[in-house]
């Protein structure tokens, strides 16, 4: 019996004996199976978002996940078979310093693995990657950064992490998404 190059969907060639029950059960059990594998495959991108709504303060010069007073915001996920995916980040804050010079930077970094904020780096924060608040007004902002090479399949984590150049920087809410290229 043939199929449909794509889905393998099987129906009756016009050599075959007519036999419409038996048809329609082989095309109902081809889409059963194609709609199994679909739901896998949507699964697999169970949530891939996370928000933190606590504020949270740092004085560090250097990128850091925890803030004083709040939780870390990252999320786990797994990697698409395209091994690219887009990670969407947003955060609101001020620095107490005020001026030009006082300035919020949000990252993101990247580790292996299904446990948040571990595992062996994938990418660093970095001030290429970042969302940048300067002074005293509070105003949200956001970034996104495209990542690929990742190995199908395998568990990651996204962290945002946090650092200033003078002052006390305060952080008033945090969102991380990870959107698979699939």
């Amino acid at each position: 019996m043939p199929s449909t190059p794509t889905y393998g969907l099987r129906y009756p060639a016009l050599s075959n004996s007519p036999n419409v029950p038996q048809d329609i059960q082989n095309l109902a059990e081809d889409v059963e199976d194609e709609f199994e594998r679909v739901d896998a495959k949507i699964a697999t991108l169970a949530k891939t978002h996370a928000r933190v709504d606590t504020p949270g303060d740092s004085a560090m010069s250097s990128y850091q996940s925890a803030l004083t007073g709040s939780s870390v915001c990252g999320v786990a996920f797994v990697a698409p078979a395209s091994g690219l995916v887009s990670i969407h980040f947003a955060t609101a804050g001020y620095n107490t310093a005020g001026g030009a010079g006082a300035e919020n930077k949000t990252s993101i970094w990247i580790g292996e693995g299904a446990v948040v904020n571990s595992g062996a780096q994938v990418k660093a924060a970095n001030d290429n990657d970042m969302i940048l608040h300067v002074g005293e007004v509070a105003y949200g902002l956001t970034g996104f950064a495209t990542i690929a090479g990742l190995t199908s399949g395998n568990p990651y984590n996204v962290v945002l992490q946090h650092k200033v150049s003078a002052g006390t920087g305060t952080w008033l809410y945090r969102r991380v998404a990870v959107i698979p290229d699939v």
